[in-house]
């Protein structure tokens, strides 16, 4: 067993955490009950107990976390300065998004933010996560936005997550300098 802080990356749809030791940025899994008890959200830190994970699991997410010592975040976003997001926007109940307006939304919330995580944009729009992630891909398909794969490891043979933007240039400030 480590003592460790783990910074919340990814809730998934059942409520379980996954995210990065702070020290080594290797994966670590947080059961929902935790989740749900701490009221656990996207980029919170916690002190948490790890263990290796289950062998069948352990090369993608090493760690799983059996214990929290901080019933707060040891850092909330909430700390942090301000920073401009949309407010989520839900399909209207009677009517599902179209694709046409589906991919709007998600090109204009590109256009006013630089970039964004598929899991912002999956918030953002109140969708599941397979009907944005196919908007994306559709987007990017037509050249209408670029993508960046983001890996925690080089054995990873799926990427972590992924961000999106309008240009690359998004990716590489304001100098355009890489």
């Amino acid at each position: 067993m480590q003592d460790v802080t783990m910074f919340i990356t990814h809730i998934s749809d059942k409520g379980a955490a996954f995210g990065v030791r702070t020290d080594t940025s290797e994966g670590v899994f947080m059961h929902s009950k935790f989740v749900q008890d701490l009221g656990a959200q996207i980029g919170d830190r916690f002190n948490v107990t790890v263990i290796q994970n289950t062998p069948d699991v352990r090369d993608r997410t090493p760690w799983m976390a059996v214990g929290v010592s901080a019933a707060q975040p040891v850092y909330a976003p909430s700390q942090l300065a301000p920073v401009p997001v949309a407010a989520p926007v839900a399909a209207p109940v009677d009517k599902a998004l179209s694709n046409d307006a589906l991919d709007a939304l998600l090109l204009n919330h590109l256009n006013k933010y630089s970039f964004a995580s598929t899991r912002e944009l999956v918030d953002l729009v109140n969708e599941p996560v397979t009907r944005v992630t196919n908007a994306m891909a559709r987007l990017f398909t037509a050249g209408k936005c670029v993508q960046a794969k983001v890996f925690r490891t080089a054995t990873q043979i799926e990427a972590s997550f992924v961000v999106w933007a309008l240009t690359v240039e998004e990716f590489l400030g304001t100098d355009g300098e890489a």
